[in-house]
């Protein structure tokens, strides 16, 4: 199970992008999926959900930021975790520009 999540779902030639994942003094390169426009938490306070691998990061923290394909998100809060995957709200933050 844990095979499949990281070679068909989390397969950066298929659904996943690579991201940056910055936390205080913590970065990562981390596997991720972006469902934009997605408000999980249905109060407006969230513009996507954000997928990751556990193995890679055991969940994001909050306001931690992930920069992923010239976008830079910032994290609402985890809202589900499994073994394999976390699912996390997250705002778009336009302080910060990729080039």
């Amino acid at each position: 199970m844990i095979e499949d999540a990281e070679q068909i779902l989390f397969n950066t030639e298929e659904f996943a992008s690579m991201g940056t994942y910055a936390a205080g003094s913590t970065t990562a390169s981390i596997r991720i999926i972006v469902d934009e426009n997605k408000d999980r938490l249905g109060d407006g306070t969230s513009d996507a959900t954000i997928s990751g691998l556990v193995s890679e990061i055991d969940e994001p923290e909050h306001n931690s930021i992930i920069a992923c394909e010239g976008k830079v998100w910032r994290v609402v809060m985890v809202v589900t975790k499994d073994d394999l995957v976390w699912r996390a709200a997250a705002t778009r933050d336009e302080r910060f520009r990729m080039k």
